[in-house]
């Protein structure tokens, strides 16, 4: 019996084409039935004769080889791993020093220095004015009519403290927010870092003097029961308050100093542009000093080399310039002479 065409079936005489004629399948051309050659290729390199050695390169000429002459590929090799160790080692400082500069804190900073002044003022304030007993320094008196070294190393250094450590602590919380960054700068580095510290160091040589005095009333046999019950006191309180003062101030400058830097930037980068240009300025001026004291022969010399060179320099220009302007005098002259030949041939 006969086929039934089928609509896949394009062997029929009704195709796909006929009946969807748009499709994008039925506008290509007719397949192209020209026999492709499957002959492998033979490369002249690679499957050449065995024993014919090396295979010449256009006109008979050798192959050059890209590294040229033998030795310039191990020096340009060489040459790049050495310019890659610098590259490298240059790569590495740098990135070691934007890390010391993205490792900078300078808020941290100021909000270090205002906890430890707040803190210290607090706590010489509760000492002072709250777990305070009357006549708690009376004995400090050992005898009637001497001074009092005890009770005055401890006020003078107490109230130092409270006055200049309060003040800082008011002038870094206004700098916080941008306020007045030139006055807290003063206060910390002149008040805290000079005034206050010669004031401690006034305040403990006090304190050592009473401890060493009441150490010299119980070494006497001549004193009496109310001398040697005040120097026993002097001595034992004495040395306490040594002691804890010390162990304080030792926590209170390992505070700051851990944070120096970053609150040094922060001052800087806080003040206005005119504030910075006379820090700069005062840096430079440092720095200029420290050069001529260590680097005064060394400056000296390389000035009068620079001086030396740029005479010859100049030297050598000026005879060239001699040199060009004879050169265009001589043109002229041989123009001119040109010019009266041929006046006088015509």
């Amino acid at each position: 019996p006969p086929k039934t065409p089928s609509l896949m079936d394009n062997t029929s005489k009704m195709s796909l084409c006929d009946i969807f004629p748009d499709d994008p399948s039925c506008t290509a051309g007719p397949p192209d039935d020209t026999p492709v050659d499957d002959t492998p290729t033979k490369d002249p390199i690679t499957d050449g004769d065995e024993g014919e050695g090396d295979v010449e390169d256009g006109d008979g000429e050798e192959p050059v080889d890209e590294f040229g002459e033998e030795g310039e590929g191990d020096a340009e090799a060489e040459g790049k791993m050495d310019g890659d160790k610098d590259g490298w080692a240059d790569r590495q400082a740098t990135l070691r020093e934007t890390s010391e500069y993205a490792w900078k804190d300078p808020t941290g900073a100021q909000i270090a220095y205002f906890v430890t002044a707040l803190s210290t003022s607090l706590d010489i304030a509760i000492a002072m004015f709250k777990h305070h007993e009357d006549g708690e320094f009376k004995a400090g008196e050992i005898k009637k009519g001497d001074t009092n070294f005890w009770e005055l190393g401890h006020v003078l250094g107490h109230y130092a403290s409270l006055i200049i450590m309060g003040g800082a602590a008011c002038t870094q919380l206004l700098t916080i927010f941008g306020i007045a960054p030139e006055i807290n700068y003063l206060v910390w580095t002149m008040g805290v870092g000079t005034v206050l510290y010669i004031i401690e160091n006034i305040s403990t040589i006090l304190t050592v003097l009473a401890y060493d005095k009441a150490h010299t009333y119980l070494a006497k046999t001549t004193s009496t029961s109310t001398e040697l019950t005040n120097a026993a006191t002097v001595s034992k309180g004495a040395l306490k308050d040594f002691i804890k003062h010390q162990a304080k101030h030792a926590v209170i400058e390992l505070a700051l100093w851990g944070n120096k830097d970053d609150w040094y930037l922060s001052q800087f980068l806080a003040t206005t542009p005119e504030g910075r240009s006379k820090m700069l300025d005062k840096l430079e001026d440092t720095m200029h000093h420290v050069e001529e004291e260590f680097g005064v022969e060394h400056s000296e010399g390389h000035g009068h080399g620079e001086h030396k060179e740029g005479e010859e320099h100049d030297h050598e220009g000026e005879e060239k310039m001699a040199e060009d302007e004879e050169a265009e005098e001589g043109a002229e002259a041989g123009e001119e002479e040109a010019d009266e030949d041929a006046e006088d041939d015509q």
